[in-house]
């Protein structure tokens, strides 16, 4: 154990996983394309619903709104009710080594034949460069906590969302960001792979993945490292 990491700490983190060997097992992409079109849904819901709240508010009012609308989908559609169990917005977790207890990520959606101690996590960001809003503070602010163990450190993919307000172009804005043209320079945010387009029915949908800098305390060498992590990036005007 490291000795950074308080008997407390490795207490929670052994509590947690328990009879599970991590990473979780990767989740199809058929199911992550459904949960895709989810949210792009229950966005275009929330917008048509409060239109001035989605163009004007806060990340946390639009992702709010997002969360009930995705809860009342699984209360209406039976087949979105068949691979979601439940949505949360800010729902408390341990991070990697449980030397922080109260992480809240945006969204934690929790499938139905799934472990429920390791839901997949969405982090949503606004985009809007005029207002501060910018590319650096969705990687700093949110990519970067999928790679430190703060967020999904059990799982093998995760979401980013953005909720775009300046028309930025995604993949180029990600290319910018994740993929420096001097190719002798070590990419940033430990990319490893993308950004890459992948089509989608609801429009763009790019694909990263990523190196993360973190071992698990409670599995030994050689299955004490999380591999890489995809992060799906839907961005929603």
């Amino acid at each position: 154990m490291n000795s950074a990491v308080s008997k407390a700490s490795f207490d929670q983190v052994a509590a947690l996983v328990s009879g599970v060997k991590l990473p979780l097992e990767p989740i199809s992409e058929e199911f992550l394309d459904i949960v895709v079109e989810g949210l792009s849904s229950a966005f275009e819901d929330a917008r048509a619903a409060a239109p001035t709240t989605v163009a004007n508010e806060s990340e946390a009012a639009v992702t709010a709104l997002l969360e009930t609308h995705l809860n009342r989908r699984i209360d209406d559609d039976p087949f979105w009710r068949m691979l979601v169990a439940s949505v949360g917005r800010g729902t408390e977790s341990v991070n990697f080594d449980g030397t922080k207890l109260e992480k809240r990520p945006d969204l934690s959606i929790t499938f139905s034949e799934r472990s429920r101690r390791f839901p997949l996590i969405v982090e949503a960001k606004i985009v809007d460069h005029q207002s501060g809003k910018t590319s650096k503070l969705y990687c700093d602010n949110g990519i970067a906590r999928f790679l430190n163990g703060d967020y999904a450190w059990g799982c093998q993919e995760a979401f980013m969302l953005a909720y775009v307000r300046d028309a930025s172009p995604q993949l180029s804005t990600l290319q910018a960001r994740l993929s420096p043209p001097n190719k002798s320079v070590e990419p940033p945010y430990g990319t490893l792979e993308g950004p890459s387009k992948r089509c989608s029915s609801i429009g763009e949908l790019v694909i990263t993945r990523h190196a993360r800098s973190f071992t698990y305390p409670c599995q030994p060498a050689p299955d004490h490292t999380p591999g890489d992590i995809h992060l799906w990036h839907l961005w929603l005007e």
